[in-house]
This record gives structure tokens, sequence and C-alpha cells, in this order.
């Protein structure tokens, strides 16, 4: 178990920490949840820190998870805060999001896409892109 002292002691990096603290909370999301799907197209475009994504959209995320954070967090000898579940749930996204599925959408134009097929107006809104990598 990584601790916040390993954390700020750098005997663990943030990504691992929070990674950490994800797993012992029992946060993780499903493939095809609209926070991984946005993390995929946010790191797709080299957003790495998932910074385009409104953080009132994580807030609002972690605080429905503030329970179970603040157990894995106290054991660890932190607390929780809305900063560290935002931490935890970028985290849990973000793992989410780089796991390799080939079936699911890059992105989806009410998510910030302007894929060929969007831009064309051959797609729905809501309709996954033919654009793949």
């Amino acid at each position: 178990m990584r601790t916040r002292s390993d954390y700020m002691n750098d005997r663990c990096t943030h990504r691992e920490y929070y990674a950490d603290v994800a797993a012992a909370a029992g946060v993780e999301f499903p493939p095809d949840h609209e926070l991984v799907m946005r993390s995929r197209a946010a790191l797709q475009a080299g957003d790495e820190h998932l910074n385009t994504i409104p953080l009132k959209t994580w807030d609002a995320w972690a605080d429905t998870q503030r329970a179970s954070m603040s157990r894995a967090l106290k054991e660890r000898g932190d607390f929780w805060s809305l900063a560290a579940g935002v931490c935890v749930a970028k985290e849990a996204a973000k793992q989410a999001a780089e796991i390799a599925l080939p079936d699911l959408p890059i992105c989806v134009k009410a998510m910030g896409c302007y894929c060929a097929g969007h831009a064309r107006g051959t797609q729905a809104v809501d309709e996954p892109c033919d654009t793949r990598e």
C-alpha cells in the first residue's frame, strides 16, 4: 500500500498513489462510461491531465464516491477533499481509457468531436465516429 508519506517523499508518483487509492476504494469505470470516452478523446488530443473535461464534471462524480474514497485515503494517512476525489476519479478514468478497446468510439461530436463523418453531417451527433486509431 502506498501512503501519503510515500507520495510526498517521492517514493511513488502522483499516478501510482492515486491509482492505489482508486483500487482500494473500488473506484473504476466501465469502458463505455461517458467519462471514459471523453477521457479517451482528451488523451488522444494530447491532454494528459484531462483538463479539457470541465472540473465541475469531475467534482460532481468524485462527490458521489466520497465515502469509499474517504476510507481509502484515511488508510493511507490522507483525507478526503474534492481535490483528492478529482485526482482519484481522473486516474480511474484514465486507466479505463488507456485500455485498448477497439470496439469503442474514440469520440462523439457531443463531446467535442469534429471528425470527417460528423463534419460532413453524415453521422448523427450522438453516433460514434467512423474513425478509429
